[in-house]
This record gives C-alpha cells, sequence and structure tokens, in this order.
C-alpha cells in the first residue's frame, strides 16, 4: 500500500470512529437517569459508561481528531493497543453479565463471583497499603458473606470443583473463556487472539512491543505506516465491539435514541 492510501485509510478510520463515538456518547447521555429495572439494566449502565469513557479518551489520543488542538502529533501505538484492549474486554464484560442468554441463577452466580473477586482485590490492595486491621476484618467477613452465597448457588455447585476453588480464590473471574465469548458474540477468535498478543506486547513492554524501535520511525512517536496500520485495525475492531454493545443497549434502554441524531443512529446502528 502507498503512503496516500495509508491516510486515505487513517482519515477514513478516523472519521468514522469520531461518528460512532459521538453516537454512543449521546446513546449514553440518552439513558441517563431511566430507572433500571434489574440488575442487569444497572450494569449494563455503568458498563456502557465506562466505555463510552474509554472510546473518548482513544479517540482524543488519535492524531489529527477535531476535537483537541495538538501542539505536534504523537504517534503512538502503545497507547492506543492499551485503550483499545481496554475497551473490547468491556465489551466482554458487557456482553458476559448483561447481553449473554441465562438463567437467572446463573446470573447469580456470576455477579457473586465478580463481588467476591472485587472483595478479594481490595483486601489485598489494602494489605498492602497497610491499612487498619479493622478495614482489613470488613472485606474478609464481606468475603466470607459472598463465598456463603456462592457455595447455596445451584448452578456454582453443578461447576467442577477445581473451578470452583479458583472462584472462591479470586483466580478465576469468567466461567467462559474469552474465545468461549467472543464465539456467543460472532466473532473471529484467530483474528482477535493475533490482535491481543500485539496489544498486549505493548501494554506489557514484551520485546515485541519494542525491538522495531527507529525502524521506519516505529516507536518514536513519528508516522509512518506500520503503525498507523496498526491503528486503523484497533479503530475498526473496537467500532465491531462498540457497535455490538450498542444494540444491547438499546435493548435494554429503547428510548435512549432520542439523544441521537439520524446521522449517528446510521453510524452506531445501521451496519451490517
Amino acid at each position: 500500500m502507498k503512503e496516500y492510501q495509508y491516510n486515505e485509510q487513517y482519515t477514513e478510520s478516523l472519521d468514522i470512529f469520531d461518528q460512532v463515538v459521538s453516537a454512543m456518547t449521546a446513546l449514553s447521555q440518552g439513558s441517563a437517569g431511566i430507572p433500571s429495572p434489574s440488575s442487569r439494566h444497572y450494569w449494563a449502565s455503568v458498563l456502557f459508561t465506562r466505555l463510552t469513557g474509554s472510546a473518548v479518551s482513544l479517540l482524543l489520543l488519535l492524531p489529527r481528531n477535531r476535537r483537541s488542538i495538538a501542539v505536534f502529533e504523537n504517534w503512538d501505538f502503545s497507547a492506543v493497543a492499551s485503550l483499545a484492549r481496554n475497551i473490547c474486554e468491556c465489551c466482554f464484560s458487557y456482553f458476559y453479565l448483561c447481553a449473554d442468554k441465562m438463567e437467572e441463577e446463573e446470573w447469580r452466580c456470576r455477579w457473586n463471583i465478580f463481588n467476591l473477586h472485587d472483595c478479594l482485590r481490595r483486601l489485598k490492595l489494602f494489605q498492602c497499603l497497610g491499612s487498619t486491621p479493622e478495614e482489613i476484618d470488613r472485606f474478609e467477613r464481606q468475603a466470607d458473606e459472598l463465598r456463603s452465597r456462592l457455595l447455596s448457588n445451584a448452578h456454582f455447585n453443578s461447576l467442577p470443583k477445581k473451578v470452583q476453588q479458583d472462584c472462591l480464590k479470586a483466580r478465576k473471574l469468567y466461567l467462559l473463556s474469552q474465545d468461549d465469548i467472543l464465539e456467543r458474540m460472532e466473532f473471529d477468535t484467530q483474528l482477535f487472539r493475533g490482535l491481543y498478543i500485539l496489544w498486549s506486547s505493548h501494554i506489557h513492554n514484551f520485546p515485541m512491543g519494542f525491538f522495531k524501535t527507529g525502524e521506519n520511525n516505529r516507536g518514536r512517536g513519528l508516522e509512518n505506516p506500520v503503525e498507523k496500520d496498526h491503528i486503523c485495525m484497533a479503530i475498526a475492531v473496537c467500532i465491531t465491539f462498540i457497535r455490538y454493545v450498542a444494540k444491547a443497549h438499546l435493548d435494554f434502554f429503547p428510548e435512549a435514541t432520542k439523544e441521537i441524531s439520524d446521522e449517528g443512529q446510521q453510524a452506531l446502528f445501521d451496519q451490517n
């Protein structure tokens, strides 16, 4: 691909992402203040708010976006990779906890595993920060209560013992693998696995994230065709997942479209 083609591809990707982010922001605002008739509705609202914030952050990070004035352009694919992975994983959480079809007992199982994981991670955090014994005791008592809830849940008790133990110790958060979630969302698992490897290499500063620094201006914040292509791919994948979650969110809050323009609805919903 020639340089001008990379420029055209990036400009088009940026314009589409801008439209999608504008529309999802309006959708998020449109669902604000609507009473949640169920826990799924409430957490759908929370997760969509988080998703919108991350998408706005990514948009503002992208060079030549129309919403921020930059003294100079900084083509930082590593930062894009971090936000792109965060956006996709937020979409996975939304699907897993809100959009996936399941019986109420299974939902309560998933939900209480999330609660226990949150509690035990906070316990570990406060222990590391040297909190008072009273604060530590409060988390330990809460963890015991959450374990009791799980042990009385029929779906949890139907799981293999190893899975149960891993959940009770916060070693396991999801009862579905990432590939299981991708398949249920009807996304190409092989493609995402490759992108996940690429993004994670930059997030964790693995060798693959910095060994090419300097080659054709890569890794220096300068415009170059390779990282521009990586950015376009990240934008495209984020758009796909955002559109999926936006449609699910509309099922939860159908009246939320009142804030979205016709162009925004087309960008967010009218896609094959």
